[in-house]
């Protein structure tokens, strides 16, 4: 069989990017979106609703496949290594709040609390990490609540300033709860190297 020209390629990663940016996208904010729709009807939509809701969003709000490649990362993660992004991304922020040296018992809890990958990456960009204004216990509920909101805040900054418009970053509620006063300089930086990290996209195991 004859190899596809490398436009066709570009238009076919378009077209998934697009997809996976609707997938995303907050559509309460879309007049054509039917209100007797909820949100899991978007992967049973024929393509004639799709397109048109896809039309209506970008009209307002830009195409998100014309954004440059570390945004189209962002946009194509599944709903999981988007989570995976966030939680990463709050810890490497918070990681010095958790001790100047992090010993056996609190990389065990840590490792609990968000996985063996996340806490991994995080440690490997742990440079990135603003000063901490204060310290953080290593185990319990509340730690994991707050690392998880400021990773989506940190997401949200980056993708906004990557030019990413609110209604396709649907994700953008998750981090309502996060901290006020992050260090947008750090965060960005944190977010574009999270993103960038391979490890990320392999596999969906905790």
């Amino acid at each position: 069989m004859r190899a596809p020209r490398i436009e066709g390629n570009v238009i076919l990663a378009d077209a998934k990017l697009r997809r996976a940016a609707l997938a995303c996208a907050d559509l309460s904010v879309c007049e054509a979106w039917p209100p007797e729709f909820d949100a899991a009807s978007r992967g049973r939509m024929p393509p004639r609703l799709e397109k048109r809701l896809f039309a209506s969003l970008a009209e307002s709000s830009g195409d998100p496949a014309m954004l440059e490649m570390d945004a189209r990362l962002l946009i194509g993660m599944t709903d999981s290594q988007r989570h995976r992004a966030a939680v990463t991304a709050g810890l490497i922020y918070h990681l010095p709040a958790m001790g100047a040296v992090i010993d056996r018992g609190a990389m065990d809890a840590l490792t609990a609390l968000f996985g063996k990958l996340p806490l991994s990456i995080a440690l490997s960009y742990a440079h990135l990490s603003p000063i901490a204004a204060g310290s953080l216990d290593v185990s319990g509920e509340e730690l994991r609540q707050l690392v998880e909101a400021d990773g989506w805040v940190i997401l949200d900054l980056w993708a906004a300033e990557q030019g990413l418009a609110r209604n396709w970053r649907g994700w953008s509620r998750r981090a309502g709860s996060g901290s006020l006063s992050l260090v947008a300089s750090a965060a960005v930086a944190i977010a574009s190297a999270v993103v960038r990290h391979g490890e990320l996209f392999q596999g969906e195991a905790r």
